[in-house]
């Protein structure tokens, strides 16, 4: 029996013992359901606070952090809001918070006299978790003398509550007092439980509680770690209580002083948990009596219980194995862990995080199956961070790798839940899988993959600042396979709009928020959103891919809203304001030819000059299915292809044009530039576009790739042309709506390789399937053999579901029938 084979009959045996039991209600998964929807999803999120890039925002559905990474009063926690009202209900008063050290000596250093800058790192992001490192906090005493360490502060973020993480590292000896992390906070008194040691069979986490006047929105500090602060000291202070979190404390220690070492890292955790007023409800009692280890079991893989520095409960699966592992030989090795939870006597919201302690850092997506192996409508976060590349020597050395999926549950009293989650690599069934996920890097990182073969990595905070780069990564897939690995060379450089205003000065767009519609496992489709740094326009870029094989198709629609009136530079505004670049310096591509034209005839083909000038200059393309190209390098070509071009400026009408510059350096700059007779922008005005990005092939590539993506997903994207049965949602990507009968029968033309089908409206996430019907009604089976693999579904706001299947195309016209 292949290795292949001994996976699959281990994921079936499991699946069988988790199968649904009369303990499993029927409506086990109706809470968890419902919250599934973007609108019901509840909100995390993390950016700066601005284009300056001094403030840092963690914005939750029941709080907002908002840190200062650099001002006049130093490195602080300037605002805590907390309640379902945000805005106007800060916790915190005075200094807010800030670290204090206080040496042998008693002199005393704090973040509050920092005048470096600090800065964030996120390691982990997605739609249920956010894991922010504020690096470089810097503690100075009276005389700007910074203490010997360098502060971390780590964010363990979800939308209800928050873990916190302070760590010191110690960069040269030092002898201390006290070592403490203070909150100022608007409060009247502090309430503490008595101490609790778990020999009545119940695990109580301390806290104390902050009382507010009015019994206004409030929040609770819990202390989930064993020993996991040295002391913790409650004051009065003018207008409210300083509640201290020491790593140290001398008092607590017969006065005693502690020495640190050159690479000590002292810490101190804790968890800031929002109370909408000052009592214990039932979701504090639910965090102060997390489930004990007894309460959850795995039937494969193994359960670690809960991580109290964290917040989370963590399972874990073991399997060897890498990308070449994966793609050449297990490539349907699924990773499971079958779970059994037993919820205790209150209802709960529990985190579960699967890690994989081999292979590490090569996940690339994960889905959740109910008792009867059937996918589960539920999104989940994959993150992980690949080893080896050393993105943040100080503080973390090793650069250790992770493989994480993350995802809610819902629990009522009592209730017992079976599902098996699963991590995946290659295929999901039948086909590559396609996913969208997060990696730690250099800086917060979006990671987009066809089965273990990266595509294509969006930075949200720019790659090298605020003007760099949105796309970081860039995958040809039709260039030659590394030997090494299943991957291809990086052709990267491309950022969205900037524009020089009439004072000569460029202007760039900062990172606002991400929408997760879909992390895979067959289809990846998200939202970035931006403001330009003068907060006069605002960006959203919607973003799919599919798991195609031929090329790497980035299917984009680019929404440019003008906030405010623009006067830009001159009197020609394809010159002053840019909507898409493709620069060749991030990976150094030496493109010698421009290319631009519509979806047939001859292509117009430049030599690219090498002056620091333009090489064309707004040449005007077709406003549906023109594109503009930049070739050859051994690496890959890079094109765009304009599906459609709508917009107003000033009153006037819009098209779209290709200009380049090619520098003396040897890089290029491809752009998308609007052509109008406007000569200013007015409030209101506004930029409608479709877009295919995609670079291709690989030294000899000329124009005609490019060309051929004009006619493939342009003349001829693919569209229903006949309905007889359902309504159709839209073309592309094709959406159907089932009819009353739970059916629907169409036709669709177009694309080719892989294309999407998302029938929605199914009134059970387990029995739709879609047919061809060219001739005899033939079932499209995405799984593997004898397996529920393969298929995709979500939950819609109205309760019904949507499936996301896949059909492969040539173009030509085809029959399908869903029910």
């Amino acid at each position: 029996m292949t290795r292949y084979a001994i996976v699959g009959a281990a994921i079936l045996a499991c699946l069988m013992a988790t199968s649904c039991s009369a303990e499993e209600p029927a409506m086990a998964w109706k809470n968890d359901f419902r919250r599934q929807p973007l609108a019901m999803r509840p909100k995390i999120e993390a950016r700066y606070v601005d284009a300056r890039r001094a403030g840092f925002d963690i914005d939750a559905e029941r709080y907002r952090v908002l840190l200062d990474l650099k001002s006049s009063s130093g490195h602080k926690i300037r605002k805590l809001e907390v309640g379902q009202s945000l805005g106007d209900a800060n916790v915190l008063t005075g200094d807010g918070a800030f670290v204090e050290l206080t040496d042998a000596s008693g002199r005393t250093y704090s973040s509050l006299r920092a005048k470096s800058a600090s800065r964030v790192n996120i390691y982990r992001r997605g739609p249920y978790y956010i894991e922010t490192h504020w690096l470089d906090v810097e503690l100075a005493d009276a005389d700007g003398n910074p203490a010997p360490l360098k502060g971390e502060l780590v964010f363990y973020s979800y939308p209800e509550k928050t873990h916190v993480a302070l760590i010191l590292h110690v960069t040269k000896a030092i002898e201390i007092r006290n070592a403490r992390i203070a909150f100022d906070f608007d409060a009247q008194t502090c309430a503490s439980p008595a101490p609790s040691d778990g020999s009545d069979g119940v695990r109580m986490n301390e806290f104390c509680l902050l009382k507010r006047a009015n019994n206004a929105a409030t929040c609770a500090m819990i202390y989930p770690v064993p020993r996991g602060v040295d002391d913790v000291s409650i004051e009065k202070i003018d207008h409210g209580v300083r509640v201290s979190n020491f790593i140290y404390n001398d008092e607590v220690h017969d006065s005693k002083t502690t020495t640190w070492q050159e690479g000590d890292k002292p810490a101190a955790y804790f968890e800031i948990f929002p109370l909408d007023k000052s009592e214990v409800g039932k979701e504090m009692e639910a965090e102060v009596r997390p489930l004990l280890a007894s309460a959850i079991s795995a039937q494969s893989g193994k359960s670690l219980g809960y991580d109290p520095v964290r917040g989370c409960y963590t399972v874990e699966s073991d399997f060897e194995g890498n990308f070449s592992y994966y793609f050449y030989e297990a490539p349907n090795q699924y990773e499971p862990v079958a779970l059994s939870i037993h919820n205790s006597d209150i209802p709960r919201k529990v985190y579960m995080l699967h890690e994989a302690r081999k292979p590490v850092g090569s996940v690339e997506c994960g889905i959740l199956l109910d008792g009867n192996g059937d996918a589960l409508p539920i999104t989940v976060q994959i993150s992980k961070n690949f080893c080896g590349e050393y993105e943040e020597p100080f503080y973390n050395p090793s650069d250790a790798p992770f493989s994480e999926t993350i995802f809610p549950l819902y629990l009522q009293p009592d209730e017992r839940r079976k599902l098996t989650s699963l991590q995946l690599h290659q295929n999901w069934g039948n086909h590559p899988l396609k996913q969208f996920s997060s990696l730690g890097a250099w800086m917060d990182y979006y990671h987009m993959s066809t089965g273990v073969t990266e595509t294509t990595c969006y930075v949200p905070f720019m790659f090298a600042g605020l003007k760099g780069v949105s796309i970081a990564d860039f995958r040809p897939m039709s260039q030659k396979m590394w030997s090494s690995q299943p991957q291809h060379d990086n052709v990267a450089g491309h950022s969205f709009v900037s524009y020089q205003d009439a004072a000569g000065k460029w202007h760039f767009i900062e990172y606002t928020y991400t929408t997760f519609r879909s992390t895979g496992p067959n289809w990846a489709d998200m939202s970035i959103g931006y403001l330009s740094d003068d907060g006069k326009v605002k960006v959203t870029i919607d973003v799919f891919e599919l798991p195609q094989t031929d090329e790497l198709r980035n299917f984009v629609h680019l929404r440019v809203d003008f906030l405010d009136k623009l006067a830009l530079k001159g009197d020609n505004l394809s010159e002053s304001l840019r909507l898409l670049k493709i620069a060749s310096w991030v990976q150094g591509m030496r493109y010698t030819n421009v290319a631009y034209g519509g979806p047939t005839g001859d292509a117009t083909v430049v030599p690219i000059r090498l002056n620091d000038d333009f090489t064309i200059d707004a040449a005007p393309l077709p406003a549906q299915n023109g594109w503009a190209a930049v070739y050859p390098d051994k690496r890959g070509a890079n094109s765009y292809m304009v599906r459609r071009f709508d917009g107003k400026i000033g009153g006037e009408s819009v098209t779209p044009g290709a200009s380049l510059i090619g520098r003396k350096d040897g890089n290029t700059e491809l752009y998308l530039v609007p052509i109008t007779k406007a000569t200013e922008i007015g409030a209101g005005d506004y930029l409608d576009i479709d877009l295919v990005l995609m670079p291709y092939g690989g030294g000899v590539e000329d124009e005609k790739p490019a060309q051929r993506c004009a006619t493939d997903f342009g003349v001829n994207a693919p569209r229903v042309t006949k309905l007889t049965a359902g309504a159709k949602l839209s073309d592309f990507p094709t959406r159907i709506s089932l009819d009353e009968n739970g059916r629907a029968e169409f036709s669709v033309t177009g694309g080719t390789n892989v294309i999407p089908i998302i029938i929605e409206g199914a009134r059970n996430y387990t029995s739709l399937r879609l047919y061809s019907a060219d001739s005899d009604k033939t079932l499209i089976d995405l799984s593997s053999k004898d397996g529920r693999d393969g298929y995709q579904t979500f939950a819609r706001d109205d309760g019904a579901y949507g499936f996301v299947f896949l059909v492969n195309t040539d173009g030509k016209e085809h029959k399908y029938v869903a029910e």
